[in-house]
């Protein structure tokens, strides 16, 4: 589950290690179908957002 704080122009997400979780493991963010970025830590800062509007925000976890 992906939890997040959200300001007036930007959301801070954030969510638990997986189970299947291994050092050197990394998470992609994507908004609306479009990379957002990418870290090794479980939250990201997503900022320059609309106000008022909706967005499709997903978390994906690579293994090395």
């Amino acid at each position: 589950m992906i939890n997040y704080v959200s300001y007036r122009e930007k959301l801070v997400l954030y969510w638990d290690l997986p189970d299947s979780y291994r050092r050197g493991s990394y998470y992609i963010v994507q908004v609306n179908d479009k990379e957002a970025g990418n870290t090794e830590k479980c939250h990201f800062e997503l900022k320059g957002l609309t106000p008022a509007t909706d967005y499709s925000v997903f978390v994906f976890m690579k293994n090395t």
